[in-house]
């Protein structure tokens, strides 16, 4: 259910946050709006809405500063912080496959680096089980954007029968599905979200086949 998909997904996030390097800290906040922005500037359609999880990368005292007053999606913190962002895919939604979550999220980022002020950034969509990792080059003119997505990344694992009837045991997952490499390329990517994409040591990309 949506409880448990969330759970999943912050796990991934505390992880993922403890393992960026210091004097830096990570603030992860819920449901951040996205005000209205026209993804197209030769098209008069808008987008806007909320995106679940914005990670934000900044310095500590920046960071404690967010705490207590969190920042909006505008110019004037794009200077100041790094920003990653993760669309969950609802229970609800559950029967259209992952993939088929894509434009919108592709829409959302778009929306999210306008905002900032921003020519490249990073995210994710997910069931909390399934991932795929997401990046977004705005076009210099402002009239669209290129994307790349990742391979589905789904964390699995074996299970085996306990001491009693009641119990399973969790068996070690392969290298291909083992949770780390999800924390591995989160804490990679949450302070790289705004860096140009050459690809990565976790996976080879493919051009998403088109613009936004």
């Amino acid at each position: 259910n949506g409880t448990s998909s969330r759970i999943v997904i912050d796990t991934f996030f505390f992880r993922s946050t403890a393992m960026v390097p210091p004097p830096q800290k990570v603030i992860v906040m819920l449901e951040n709006q996205v005000s209205a922005v026209h993804p197209r500037l030769s098209q008069m359609d808008t987008i806007s809405g909320i995106i679940d999880y914005t990670a934000v990368v900044a310095e500590s005292s920046i960071a404690e500063n967010y705490i207590r007053i969190p920042p909006t999606l505008s110019q004037r913190y794009g200077g100041e912080m790094i920003a990653f962002f993760a669309a969950e895919v609802k229970a609800s939604a559950i029967a259209v496959p992952l993939e088929g979550h894509l434009p919108q999220v592709l829409l959302e980022l778009v929306a999210c680096a306008k905002h900032l002020g921003k020519s490249h950034i990073r995210g994710a969509l997910t069931t909390g089980i399934k991932w795929h990792f997401v990046v977004v080059d705005l076009d210099a003119d402002g009239d669209g954007a290129k994307y790349w997505v990742s391979e589905l990344i789904e964390w699995k694992w074996k299970t085996k029968r306990g001491p009693t009837s009641r119990e399973r045991l969790v068996e070690k997952s392969s290298d291909e599905s083992d949770p780390a490499l999800i924390a591995g390329i989160l804490s990679s990517w949450i302070s790289e979200s705004f860096a140009e994409f050459n690809g990565d040591q976790w996976f080879v990309p493919q051009p998403g086949g088109g613009g936004v």
